[in-house]
């Protein structure tokens, strides 16, 4: 639970602190308290999934669950790279003062670019905007998703370690 709960929790600061205005300490705080969840549950989960299966089977279902959870990191991946790649572009064009429209492209393709702009001057301010109304879509979209497995965490079965257990993998 704990573990869950710190990483919606984390993923609600990085919405919260995710725009220009924010200091470091508040955009890392949000990243270390989601960071610090999806240590907890990775462990918490992989046990409790090694702790339901019957002794002869615990390696392929670790390696499944391993597998499954790197499928689901490439796929989200892939989702927010879509994102970003198709929403990044229309908000620069949509902020950018018309000075800096033909830079929008290279903005997006380029970090390097993109902070080359003065800070308060009005293309950095677009470009700011812009990365934060994409920042904010992402971070929706997590806390989303997030929201499943948080609400599923409460059917979970309470799984007892110290007890002892049957061959079969339950007591």
């Amino acid at each position: 639970m704990l573990g869950m709960t710190s990483k919606l929790v984390g993923a609600g600061l990085m919405l919260r602190y995710s725009n220009a205005r924010a200091s470091t300490v508040q955009i890392l705080f949000g990243q270390l308290v989601s960071g610090a969840g999806t240590g907890m549950i990775s462990i918490i989960a992989q046990t409790a999934v090694q702790a339901v299966t019957p002794r002869q089977d615990v390696a392929s279902v670790t390696t499944l669950y391993e597998v499954a959870g790197a499928i689901g990191g490439a796929v989200g991946n892939a989702i927010s790279g879509i994102v970003w790649t198709a929403l990044l572009l229309s908000r620069l064009r949509a902020n950018l003062p018309a000075t800096a429209q033909s830079a929008a492209v290279e903005i997006q393709n380029s970090f390097l670019v993109a902070s080359s702009y003065l800070p308060g001057s009005s293309e950095r301010i677009a470009i700011d905007k812009s990365y934060t109304e994409v920042m904010h879509v992402l971070l929706i979209v997590a806390l989303a998703v997030l929201s499943v497995p948080f609400i599923a965490m409460f059917g979970m079965e309470n799984i007892r370690l110290k007890e002892e257990t049957t061959e079969q993998g339950r007591k």
